[in-house]
């Protein structure tokens, strides 16, 4: 897949209209302080992180899907820190504490304390081994960071002396081909006698499909409207 067109879909449309769509959620039937997206805006925002930190990798560095902590890392120290200072020398807490928590078991690591619409954004109790961080405002300088420093290198408007477009083409090209090398392992796992109503055709559209007798609607990435097969990246 295209390297502009992979950031077209996956990063300008699906991971940031997800977070925003999250960060304008109000909460529902007076269940405060339950409700508000606060982990799952975190989860998304952290990977987001890891993600483009994979394709940001300096030039010479090979594919590896066991270096999460390194691509977080890097887009963590090279692109929202230049734009947000105020997360200096932190990286390292938060993989530990948010991403690894919340994408293993849910929960982040004790002592997080996750609002939503507050201020500060940031907070960090040192004594008592206590981090404070909003939501929302961890998403807005996510954001920020995205379009005033990693951006514009990665359309190529701004040059880089550490990472090329090409070899940001060679992560994402290599992260695809794991992804899809592991989706068909996990699928030629399957037992043989699964419920024959699980079956579905690639051609269909997602307005239309269901399965066995279930509902229809949105069944793209992110509840999308897209078409079935445009929930698998092509590979190249």
């Amino acid at each position: 897949m295209d390297l502009d067109a992979f950031i077209d879909q996956w990063i300008e449309s699906y991971l940031l209209h997800d977070l925003r769509n999250m960060a304008e959620l109000p909460l529902q039937r007076n269940e405060a302080p339950y409700g508000g997206t606060g982990y799952p805006m975190l989860a998304t925002t952290a990977a987001g992180m890891e993600l483009l930190g994979l394709l940001l990798m300096r030039n010479g560095t090979q594919f590896d899907p066991y270096h999460g902590r390194d691509h977080f890392v890097n887009y963590w120290d090279n692109y929202l820190v230049p734009a947000r200072p105020l997360y200096l020398h932190l990286g390292d807490l938060f993989y530990k504490l948010i991403r690894h928590g919340i994408a293993h078991v849910f929960i982040a690591k004790n002592n997080v304390i996750v609002p939503k619409n507050t201020q500060p954004t940031l907070g960090i109790d040192r004594q008592g081994c206590e981090l404070r961080i909003d939501c929302t405002g961890f998403y807005r300088d996510f954001e920020a960071s995205y379009w005033e420093q990693a951006r514009p290198i990665i359309r190529g408007a701004r040059q880089s002396s550490s990472v090329s477009r090409g070899q940001m083409q060679t992560m994402l090209s290599a992260l695809l081909a794991s992804d899809q090398d592991t989706a068909e392992k996990a699928f030629r796992a399957l037992p043989s006698d699964l419920d024959p109503a699980l079956e579905v055709s690639r051609d269909l559209d997602s307005s239309t499909y269901h399965a066995g007798e279930g509902p229809t609607g949105p069944r793209g990435p992110s509840g999308s409207h897209a078409p079935m097969p445009g929930t698998a990246l092509p590979l190249g």
